[in-house]
């Protein structure tokens, strides 16, 4: 089956972790007693989502960077990081995004790491306090992420247009 219909989740990561399984629904995730739960999806080919719950923290946000390098050798070459259902961004996390940006940076010439999700004060605080809001290609959200990511691709409109209200984004 396609990973589309069926999402890799990693729940219960802490300290790098955790169960690992296709269905969608380990261990207890939805009940709010692991700090960091990854969800994948392949919406597109060559197009990984991350969608991240939870805390991402000093003991959490290695396996954020761990997932990415794994998505990256599998072939990603555009990766989005849903950050809508972050609690806590910590320095840790911070420090993983930006490792994030450089292993896709890194990865295959041309590709790009997108945030969607930073709308929260959880998240968009620590990122504008240390200045690195700039360094994204930031999105409201996953599908407004994949529309940019499909246009880049077939060459129609210029994907790094800011939007209007400047919620666009800058180059990584």
């Amino acid at each position: 089956m396609d990973s589309a219909d069926h999402p890799l989740r990693e729940s219960g990561i802490s300290g790098g972790l955790g169960a690992v399984g296709r269905d969608g629904m380990t261990g207890s995730a939805g009940t709010g007693s692991f700090p960091l739960d990854l969800v994948v999806t392949r919406p597109l080919a060559g197009v990984c989502v991350v969608t991240v719950s939870g805390e991402l923290d000093t003991l959490t946000a290695p396996a954020l960077i761990d997932r990415v390098r794994r998505e990256l050798a599998g072939g990603a070459s555009s990766l989005v990081i849903d950050l809508e259902e972050v609690e806590f961004l910590a320095s840790a996390g911070l420090r993983a995004l930006v490792e994030s940006s450089q292993a896709v940076a890194g990865a295959v010439p041309g590709s790009k790491l997108h945030l969607s999700g930073v709308d929260s004060r959880a998240v968009r605080r620590p990122l504008e306090m240390v200045g690195l809001l700039p360094l994204f290609t930031v999105h409201p959200s996953v599908g407004d992420a994949l529309i940019t990511i499909g246009r880049a691709s077939d060459g129609s409109g210029d994907a790094d247009r800011r939007r209007p209200g400047g919620r666009g984004g800058s180059r990584v």
